[in-house]
């Protein structure tokens, strides 16, 4: 795959991820996010408007300070046999703890099946994996606290904007002799 760059500006990457997220689907969010890294722009997708709604209110809060996606997790299933799952974000916080997060419907966790397997997820996680598991909906997302996300988002400053406005100066901008 070949990366474009645009004097010396390269679009956000892709960090490797457990699996990726089907895109397309005619009758179900998705979507990309771009999401800090290491100092890094990251390309992030999001599989649900709830998945991506958390990413935002998560990326804005001043103690996280990592947020991976699709993160895979190996437990055992209750015959005995392995069987994958992938958290929807596993969030490294500044004093060093990490949280891994499922985020579902709240509607879906009205399933008691559901939520036993999901219980049986969070009580094989380790230490090594995270310190702590658990589940986020909709329904737990304060609307206030999504608005500043959002708005915090959206004044991120990028760099590439940044790039074109030092070197052609903003009077330019505004004096250059519109097209027609």
């Amino acid at each position: 795959m070949q990366v474009s760059v645009l004097d010396g500006v390269a679009p956000p990457k892709y960090p490797p991820v457990g699996r990726k997220v089907a895109k397309g689907r005619k009758k179900h969010f998705t979507g990309q996010l771009v999401l800090e890294r290491g100092g890094e722009d990251i390309l992030a997708d999001m599989e649900s408007h709830t998945e991506m709604m958390w990413a935002l209110v998560f990326a804005a809060r001043r103690e996280v300070v990592d947020i991976e996606t699709q993160v895979e997790f190996v437990w055992k299933h209750g015959e005995g046999k392995l069987k994958k799952h992938y958290f929807d974000f596993r969030i490294n916080m500044r004093d060093g703890t990490r949280f891994a997060v499922f985020v579902k419907a709240a509607q879906r966790l009205k399933s008691t099946r559901l939520h036993s397997v999901l219980s049986t997820i969070a009580a094989q996680v380790t230490t090594d994996f995270a310190d702590r598991a658990f589940i986020v909906t909709e329904a737990d997302l304060d609307p206030i606290e999504v608005h500043n996300a959002e708005f915090l988002d959206e004044v991120r400053t990028h760099e590439l904007e940044l790039v074109s406005h030092e070197r052609i100066g903003v009077d330019a901008l505004v004096r250059r002799p519109s097209a027609g």
